[in-house]
C-alpha cells in the first residue's frame, strides 16, 4: 500500500488500510506486490480492492488465491480434487470400449458450489461485471 500511496500521491487512514488488508488477506503478498506494481506502470488513480484482485488475476491467474499452509509447510486444498483451481475442474480417465483404451475427461468437482475459494471467485466476478453492465467479459 505505500508504494501505491507514494505514487497517487495518496494516504489511506488507519480504518482504510485495515480494510485494505482485511480484504485482501487471501491474495499471495509477492503476487499482489506485483499487481500493485503493474498498476502503476498503467494506470492514473489509486486502485479500488476489487481493481487490485483483478489485476492478480491478469499477473497470475492460477496464483491469485493462496491455500492454506498445512503443518509440514505443504499448500492445503479446500478440495484435494481440483486443488481448488480457476473453475473447479477435475481430471479423470475413463475407459472407452470402443478405442480400447482409458480416454481423459474433465468436469466440474462436486464441490463447486460449496468450496470458499470458487464462491469467492464467483462473488468477485458478478461484483466486477454489475459495476459495469456492459463492460465487455472477453478481452482480446
Amino acid at each position: 500500500m505505500a508504494k501505491l500511496g507514494a505514487a497517487f500521491d495518496k494516504t489511506l487512514d488507519q480504518p482504510q488500510l485495515d480494510i485494505y488488508w482485511e480484504q485482501l488477506s487471501d491474495v499471495n503478498p509477492s503476487l499482489l506486490l506485483e499487481a500493485a506494481l503493474k498498476w502503476i506502470k498503467e494506470q492514473t488513480r489509486f486502485p479500488r480492492i476489487a481493481d487490485l484482485r483483478e489485476y492478480c488475476d491478469r499477473v497470475r491467474p492460477q496464483q491469485a488465491l493462496i491455500p492454506a499452509p498445512t503443518i509440514d509447510g505443504e499448500p492445503t486444498y479446500h478440495c484435494p480434487i481440483c486443488q481448488d483451481r480457476e473453475g473447479a475442474w477435475e481430471s479423470f480417465t475413463k475407459y472407452v470400449e470402443a478405442y480400447g483404451c482409458e480416454v481423459p475427461y474433465v468436469r466440474r468437482c462436486s464441490c463447486y458450489q460449496s468450496n470458499p475459494v470458487h464462491v469467492a471467485r464467483l462473488e468477485q466476478a458478478r461484483k466486477y461485471h454489475a459495476e459495469e453492465p456492459n463492460r465487455k467479459r472477453f478481452r482480446s
